[in-house]
């Protein structure tokens, strides 16, 4: 008979199995390369990959940020992570940060939820260049494997792996 641990156990390995088929595929890429895809991507679990971004009269999602935007895509992240796959929503531009990713490690200071320059899963990578990225992993060597939308504003999800020294990393807020 399988039990509840048998199965959350088979669910764990078939998470890890994935992870590292990732970063060897990022890997095989070099470092900060990124793929773009014009469909929906694997991995991609946005639920607004389809709508029309901002630069083409798109609106805002749910989460208050403009679709297929950085901020709205770790916005959603975070309200994943958080257990809210639908309204009411735990995070949104009201709550969270601006909708400038510039200001996003302002607003955590000023909130006093932590950052650090130490990556952990779930954490914000924000990037002083106007720029935030979901942490998915963190590899052996310490580099980091992240999630993005919009990384070179083509409002298309991007997984890339990153040097940990990159990025300021924003703890996820309580």
């Amino acid at each position: 008979m399988t039990t509840k641990a048998d199965i959350e156990q088979a669910r764990i390995d078939a998470e890890e199995a994935q992870r590292a088929t990732w970063a060897a595929e990022l890997a095989s890429r070099g470092s900060g390369s990124y793929a773009i895809y014009t469909v929906k991507a694997e991995g991609d679990d946005y639920p607004w990959w389809d709508q029309v971004p901002d630069d083409y009269g798109g609106g805002l999602s749910p989460l208050r940020y403009y679709y297929r935007e950085c901020v709205d895509f770790v916005a959603w992240r975070l309200n994943r992570d958080a257990g809210v796959t639908s309204a009411p929503w735990k995070w949104d531009w009201s709550n969270l940060a601006s909708g400038s990713a510039y200001a996003w490690a302002d607003a955590w200071a000023s909130n006093g939820w932590p950052t650090s320059s130490e990556p952990v899963v779930g954490a914000v990578a924000w990037f002083p260049y106007n720029h935030v990225a979901y942490v998915q992993s963190i590899n052996g060597d310490g580099s980091v494997n992240i999630e993005e939308y919009n990384q070179n504003s083509d409002h298309s999800y991007h997984r890339r792996t990153i040097p940990a020294g990159s990025a300021l990393y924003l703890y996820p807020p309580g």
